[in-house]
């Protein structure tokens, strides 16, 4: 994290320095010392709000109706980033000091679940800003240098080792982006002089924000990096970038190219499906059989599209860049406890493939898409990406389940992405 945010209404720069100047003007003396430490230490609150917008960036609009925009933070990431300091004659953990005043001041809102286990403050905490905040536009407020470096450090403190380490470096070291071009196409799609089919930016000042932001933090190199333990998946400033913004990314000053999954996660699904069938040592029904050809193929989305639309589940214009999403939202990771229409359709056409995705879901809806990103990342990042770095490709990087490279490694990107897949029984159709 090179780079901290400050919010801008118009073209007033709200700082906080500013706010708690004007909030410490109504202390007493007995407080003063305190108030100085606060002072000192101000980037502190600059950098938990720049946490709370960087997660709920890396994080996709379809969750925003379960977690009312609230995003987890780690309390002891929190911990080893701030540490302590005395308050009044109290020693007290900086992280709640400060979201305790960024609340008071009605910059922010929280709630904790968090528990002590005699030694430290275990767990995590939802946070978000308060909601004029996302309406803002926002401005980088460059760190110190040595401050920088050593919040880097902390942050990425696992991603450095091993192969995940070499994939960050080749982030460090060879990709850039045309930042008047992106940032011009940017201002385009707010204006709706550019129109993104599916895509609502046409005056998002959240959204329009969010990506200038990644925009701006690419050209600096700060990539925000982290590896999800649940998942497993690689989260970056790429993976949050508007994916029509990625033609104005190179590496090396060279354009680059996508290798992408038609279907994939349905199609790594099938490997769920063999560890069912390998479980109960049952042989595939001839659904199965369909399904899988259908995912290699890579014609899964649309023959369940023209079989909803032959139902009049769906309209005849009806995007079909929209689809992907509601495919998922409606029939694989949709909760159990609602059967969507779409979901009776499928199954009626899929019967024992929906009653495995029903079997992946039996303790929480969220373990199915849990699952197929842990299979994804296993390929994509545990052995593509060990391959291509093996095989001296320093020109790629990793966006789930796709791999962007240049011309000069395209081909053997792609082979080493179907041998990939092959080992697991699969055969990809790679766009």
């Amino acid at each position: 994290m090179k780079n901290l945010y400050t919010f801008k209404s118009g073209n007033h720069q709200i700082n906080i320095r500013d706010i708690m100047k004007v909030e410490m003007s109504r202390i007493n003396l007995f407080e003063f010392e305190y108030s100085r430490t606060q002072l000192k230490n101000f980037w502190k609150y600059h950098y938990l709000i720049t946490k709370i917008l960087n997660k709920r960036w890396q994080r996709s609009y379809r969750n925003e109706g379960i977690n009312k925009g609230y995003v987890e933070i780690n309390s002891q990431e929190l911990q080893k980033v701030f540490g302590q300091s005395t308050f009044n004659g109290k020693k007290q953990w900086w992280y709640l000091r400060i979201r305790k005043d960024l609340k008071d001041w009605g910059i922010i809102e929280y709630y904790s679940n968090n528990y002590y286990d005699g030694e430290s403050v275990k767990g995590v905490s939802l946070y978000r800003l308060a909601k004029r905040f996302y309406q803002m536009d926002y401005q980088l407020l460059p760190l110190e240098k040595d401050l920088s470096e050593k919040i880097i450090q902390k942050r990425n403190q696992k991603a450095y080792k091993g192969y995940v380490g070499e994939l960050l470096n080749i982030l460090n070291c060879s990709v850039n982006i045309d930042e008047d071009k992106a940032l011009r196409y940017l201002h385009q799609c707010f204006t709706g002089d550019i129109n993104i089919p599916s895509k609502n930016y046409k005056g998002n000042r959240e959204k329009y924000t969010r990506n200038k932001l990644n925009v701006l933090k690419i050209t600096d190199g700060d990539w925000s990096f982290t590896r999800d333990d649940k998942t497993r998946r690689i989260f970056n400033t790429l993976t949050s970038l508007l994916k029509q913004i990625r033609q104005f990314v190179n590496i090396n000053n060279k354009p680059i190219i996508e290798l992408d999954i038609a279907n994939s996660q349905p199609l790594i699904f099938i490997l769920l499906i063999y560890k069912y069938l390998d479980k109960y040592q049952m042989q595939p029904s001839a659904d199965i059989s369909k399904y899988i050809q259908l995912c290699e193929t890579g014609s899964l989305y649309d023959f369940i599209l023209s079989h909803l639309k032959s139902k009049n589940l769906v309209e005849d214009n009806f995007n079909k860049g929209k689809f992907k999403g509601d495919f998922f939202a409606r029939i694989f990771f949709s909760t159990e406890k609602r059967r969507y229409k779409w979901r009776t359709e499928f199954d009626l056409l899929f019967p024992t493939v929906g009653k495995i995705i029903t079997y992946y879901k039996r303790n929480s809806h969220a373990d199915l898409a849990i699952n197929l990103q842990r299979e994804e990342s296993s390929i994509m990042i545990d052995t593509v990406s060990k391959r291509l770095l093996r095989a001296n490709n320093h020109e790629f990087f990793n966006l789930h389940d796709a791999i962007y490279t240049t011309s000069d490694y395209y081909d053997i990107t792609k082979n080493i992405i179907r041998d990939a897949f092959k080992e697991k029984g699969l055969k990809p159709l790679i766009r």
